[in-house]
């Protein structure tokens, strides 16, 4: 018996999957960032 699984999220999922993504794209840009001001000084 298969389980019954829903194929389409919510506005609210949708929401707060996009709202997590750009706390993540948020978080490497910082680290990009940081790496950026080592490599430079570090020449």
């Amino acid at each position: 018996m298969r389980a019954f699984r829903r194929h389409f999220a919510t506005k609210e999922e949708r929401i707060a999957w996009l709202e997590a993504y750009l706390a993540d794209l948020r978080a490497e840009a910082q680290a990009v960032e940081e790496r950026i001001a080592e490599l430079k000084g570090a020449s």
